[in-house]
């Protein structure tokens, strides 16, 4: 053959070995990725529907009716103040508007007399607000009710219709930014608190709005005549402000330990309660002032070892004091011990936020700075705290009442 042909058949072979490897190749790579496909549809249809729902975490939150995921077990930086057991929530990166809500302190029977009502102010107004609070478009038809509550409002009797005096207490207490379900939780505690009174022959003191706006009628309207039970009596629903991190038992408030409350643990508060973390200072002659006129303690010496917090109650609030290195003092003839209740109240005149508090004195400054967490007496519902359960956490109102009043009934 010449050697032009021969070079043509080898050609030839070159090109048909180089074809059959290189589509051998692609044969076997084929079927691998088939495979591939093949697994992950058998993994698929193994697994749980997409639209199943998630199953619940388990938290260490005391919730009776129904246990809500998302209050402990995230990692989240926690104040050094608060024991390790007090548990971290998740971080948000989107917050709504949270508005303080007032100081409304609901006595127990036969106690001193309530703090004064503070109207509400908001913080944080850069923020969205979590509920709408333009004006409604139509008038707002009450409920038909007979029931009728009498209370006592700046000194005067007036006796209403129930649902509107609910309206007003809730609007003048929390006002119409909170979230609904807040709002509703607010409206029976509210309920419940002047039934009980009125039904035992009392006339409660409490604060009302001149009016209330039509968004507060609307969800009131939707739980009126619903009560907080407590073997099947209605309870002393008290609330305050904010808690701080955790509520004060009843017992360490007014010396009646009511079983449903005790201390509940708010982990949330330190993350979004905007009276989580307030600061108070006064000069330490203010400080000798006050303690002198309301106690008779003259307070010499080094200021740095005026005021010393000796023991804590519910984890957070102060206990027993000393003050000028004594534990109690003379009130109306009676030796009364030194507590975190009576420096706030009578001998600062409420002018410290709560009684869970630090102190640190500045020798420089000649300056008490005291570090206050929550707003009001701390014991029952937290008006900002049912408002952080339902943004946050999707409690409803009864949800809500649940976890801060233990081992109640909501009908």
């Amino acid at each position: 053959m010449e050697k032009s042909s021969l070079q043509k058949i080898l050609l030839a072979l070159i090109l048909l070995s180089a074809y059959t490897f290189i589509f051998g190749i692609m044969g076997v790579i084929e079927p691998v990725s088939s495979h591939a496909t093949v697994t992950e549809t058998a993994q698929t249809d193994l697994s749980e529907p997409e639209n199943k729902p998630e199953p619940e975490e388990t938290t260490t939150i005391n919730v009776y009716n129904s246990i809500k995921p998302g209050l402990a077990d995230y990692e989240a930086p926690v104040s050094s103040r608060l024991p390790p057991s007090f548990d971290p929530e998740p971080a948000e990166t989107d917050l709504p508007q949270t508005t303080e809500a007032t100081t409304s302190i609901i006595i127990l029977d036969n106690e001193p007399p309530p703090e004064t009502t503070t109207s509400a102010t908001t913080a944080a107004s850069t923020q969205p607000t979590p509920e709408p609070t333009t004006e409604a478009t139509t008038a707002f038809e009450p409920p038909t009710s007979d029931e009728t509550f009498q209370v006592i409002a700046n000194g005067v009797v007036v006796t209403g219709s129930a649902f509107d005096i609910v309206s007003r207490v809730v609007q003048n207490e929390i006002g119409a930014a909170f979230h609904k379900e807040a709002v509703k939780a607010q409206a029976v505690a509210a309920y419940t608190y002047i039934k009980r009174q009125n039904m035992l022959g009392s006339t409660p003191s409490v604060a009302l709005a001149s009016v209330a706006h039509d968004r507060i009628k609307e969800l009131v309207s939707e739980v009126l005549g619903q009560g907080i039970y407590y073997n099947n009596e209605l309870i002393q629903s008290v609330y305050c402000a904010s808690s701080a991190g955790y509520t004060a038992s009843s017992v360490n408030v007014w010396g009646s330990d009511l079983p449903y409350l005790r201390s509940v643990k708010c982990a949330f508060d330190e993350r979004y309660d905007p009276n989580f973390g307030r600061t108070a200072t006064f000069t330490s002659s203010e400080i000798a002032l006050n303690v002198l006129r309301h106690t008779g303690i003259e307070l010499t010496g080094d200021p740095e070892g005026w005021l010393i917090i000796l023991t804590r109650t519910d984890t957070v609030y102060v206990g027993d004091m000393s003050i000028g290195g004594k534990t109690t003092y003379l009130h109306n003839g009676n030796e009364t011990k030194l507590t975190g209740r009576v420096f706030r109240e009578r001998i600062m005149g409420f002018d410290l936020r709560s009684t869970a508090f630090d102190i640190s004195y500045d020798r420089n400054t000649d300056r008490f700075t005291f570090t206050t967490y929550g707003y009001g007496h701390g014991a029952g519902m937290s008006q900002n705290g049912a408002n952080i359960l339902a943004n946050y956490y999707n409690y409803d109102y009864i949800e809500i009442l649940n976890y801060y009043y233990l081992g109640v009934e909501v009908r």
